[in-house]
């Protein structure tokens, strides 16, 4: 993927998006860290399976989360045009899912990233 297609085109695969006002780079590593397993965290306690890197993130990649006191499982993936980044949301249908954007939002906030990150509609 890395980034060849327009945001436009990626997020018509996506229930929910937002692009961010920085380098892909910048945005991986305020968004995202590894644990010593080998897996990908996102927010407070999103994971993936070991042997993910930032590098997976071009494509799909499934985090499972702890939202509004139960586990649910969602996938994200970025991309970049020109200097915004964007992180893109596939739900997977839960009773959890409506929760599951604020809560992204609120962890992109929390990354440093308040009044960078613009979410589209």
């Amino acid at each position: 993927m890395n980034g060849d297609k327009g945001m436009a085109e990626r997020q018509g695969e996506a229930d929910c998006a937002w692009t961010v006002e920085i380098s892909i780079d910048d945005f991986l590593k305020r968004a995202f860290s590894s644990s010593e397993k080998g897996e990908l965290l996102f927010g407070w306690s999103g994971v993936t399976s070991p042997g993910k890197t930032v590098d997976s993130l071009w494509n799909w990649v499934t985090i499972c989360d702890y939202v509004m006191e139960g586990f649910v499982h969602y996938e994200l993936r970025v991309g970049s045009e020109g200097r915004n980044s964007l992180l893109e949301l596939k739900l997977h249908g839960t009773n959890r899912d409506e929760y599951v954007p604020r809560q992204i939002h609120f962890y992109l906030e929390q990354s440093g990233l308040k009044g960078l990150i613009q979410k589209l509609d």
